[in-house]
């Protein structure tokens, strides 16, 4: 207990999640009963209020435990195959073969046979069976249902013991879970949901791809000590990553401003647009129009001639989950009445779907004779791709017809966003935001980088530019770095936690910074 309390106080956690696993259970039971105040979620796994010597009282029970206590000193960590296979048969039955092999590696590197046989008998003795019903503070408690070094009874009565305990049972005979398992899947969903944790808003080891991800994302971090934005611009402040990407990209935005440029009236400029929610479709869309309405002319000659450029396109924007049947009919009549060359961007062309005339009042705008050039821009975002997003719009009324008037080489598709497009739209929205407030953003920390990169709750380029701004105000007069701590307001638990994590897993990403340049 007293070990606890140092690390705890040298650490400086005020308040804190406590995670006991096995015999930790008791001693974490004994620490939230001593400082309820410091702990915000007790969690237990495998654990009990009673070692195995309290529990047990027959003489056979006494027998076996005081074999084991011989094969401990005799055996830990020797890789002698007898012993080991107790051992594991115990603690993980079914693991795999290199896994039972790292067990007795632990076995090796943790300590010495005596003190092996120490902690045993001490673990053998635990009490705390009476610290139980003084615990006030939210606990999970998880347990292996054929778990046999704790048995699955023993976490059950905790979970009575221990008021309003959420009990969690596991399918699984390991007291160490594999990362193989549904149980350990199950064991990290549960935490999580616990602790109001999101699933990417964190600093741990999962999935392969994940893992991966993470590798190649911090990977890139320390490598790169400047970025320039405007090599991965594709059009205004819209950027990726990706370069084939970008190029599809910037193909399909001079596409768009040709067909506005076009004389030939009989040819419809139609496009759709497949993308995963927040991947950037519509600020694609939007970037696009905004070059057309503020052109960055290199001569005072140039700008004369795009400022009349301006003032000939007209920018129609319809969301179809959005607007009513009337105010569509509305709002697409009264563009009949311009001269000027238009493009309709036609948001959520998936949306509706209960409804018959989203397509019946787009089809005769799309077959336009107008002899002034018309684009339409549809995008929608159903669907697990873009074939199926055509399928779901062709079983509706007119959609088939409505799929009909975009040709095959007009159909997109957006990728999702990846970590490193994250950190791209995070650098040009600081920039960009700072410059518009009198900021000038020279250098980001990479650790704020990487948790913006792995937050789940910022996945789209709306979300990312409002944390932008909220980490800008937080940025003291006179500095021009973003920190870390810019991104939380004071006291933040999650800014405690999250750099908790990050000084073991990536403490290299700690005080180094990107320099961003335009």
């Amino acid at each position: 207990m007293e070990d606890l309390e140092a690390v705890v106080d040298s650490l400086g956690l005020e308040k804190f999640a406590l995670l006991g696993l096995s015999h930790g259970g008791a001693l974490s039971v004994a620490y939230a009963a001593r400082h309820p105040e410091r702990v915000s979620h007790l969690i237990l796994y495998g654990a009990s209020a009673l070692g195995r010597a309290k529990a047990r009282s027959s003489m056979s029970d006494l027998e076996e435990l005081n074999a084991m206590l011989t094969l401990t000193r005799v055996g830990w960590g020797t890789g002698n195959p007898a012993y080991e296979q107790l051992f594991t048969s115990i603690f993980m039955p079914d693991g795999k073969v290199e896994e039972r092999h790292w067990f007795t590696e632990l076995q090796k590197k943790s300590t010495s046979p005596e003190n092996a046989v120490r902690f045993i008998k001490e673990f053998l003795q635990i009490n705390v069976q009476d610290l139980l019903p003084r615990i006030t503070v939210p606990t999970l408690i998880l347990h292996s249902r054929g778990d046999l070094v704790l048995p699955f009874e023993d976490g059950r009565d905790l979970a009575t013991r221990i008021a309003d305990a959420h009990f969690v049972p596991l399918n699984s005979r390991n007291h160490i879970l594999m990362e193989d398992e549904d149980a350990w899947r199950q064991f990290l969903v549960e935490t999580r949901r616990f602790l109001g944790v999101s699933e990417l808003a964190r600093v741990d080891r999962e999935d392969d791809r994940s893992v991966a991800q993470a590798k190649e994302l911090v990977s890139l971090l320390e490598r790169t000590s400047e970025i320039e934005l405007s090599k991965y611009r594709v059009v205004g402040s819209y950027t990726r990553y990706d370069e084939k990407t970008r190029n599809v990209l910037k193909d399909l935005k001079q596409k768009i401003v040709a067909g506005l440029q076009s004389s030939n009236a009989s040819k419809h400029e139609n496009y759709l647009i497949w993308a995963r929610p927040g991947s950037g479709k519509t600020f694609f869309v939007k970037q696009v129009t905004e070059t057309l309405a503020h052109p960055k002319p290199k001569t005072e000659k140039m700008q004369g001639s795009l400022e009349r450029n301006r003032s000939n396109v007209e920018y129609v924007h319809l969301n179809l989950a959005e607007v009513e049947e009337s105010d569509a009919r509305s709002i697409l009549s009264a563009t009949e009445k311009s001269e000027r060359p238009s493009l309709f961007f036609i948001d959520e062309v998936d949306g509706k779907s209960g409804k018959s005339w989203p397509y019946e009042t787009l089809l005769p705008y799309l077959d336009s004779s107008k002899v002034t050039p018309r684009v339409f821009v549809l995008t929608g975002s159903s669907g697990d791709s873009l074939a199926e997003m055509k399928s779901l719009i062709a079983s509706r009324p007119k959609g088939a017809d409505l799929i009909s008037r975009i040709p095959d080489n007009n159909q997109y598709e957006i990728p999702s966003m990846s970590l490193e497009d994250k950190i791209l739209v995070t650098l040009a929205n600081l920039r960009f935001a700072g410059r518009d407030t009198g900021r000038d953003v020279a250098e980001v920390e990479k650790l704020a980088l990487y948790y913006v990169a792995k937050n789940a709750g910022l996945d789209s380029a709306r979300q990312l530019r409002e944390f932008a701004l909220r980490c800008l105000e937080r940025m003291p007069s006179g500095e021009d770095r973003l920190k870390f701590d810019h991104l939380f307001a004071p006291g933040d638990q999650a800014n405690k936690e999250f750099l908790f994590g990050a000084r073991t897993v990536v403490p290299q990403l700690i005080d180094s910074y990107l320099a961003v340049r335009d």
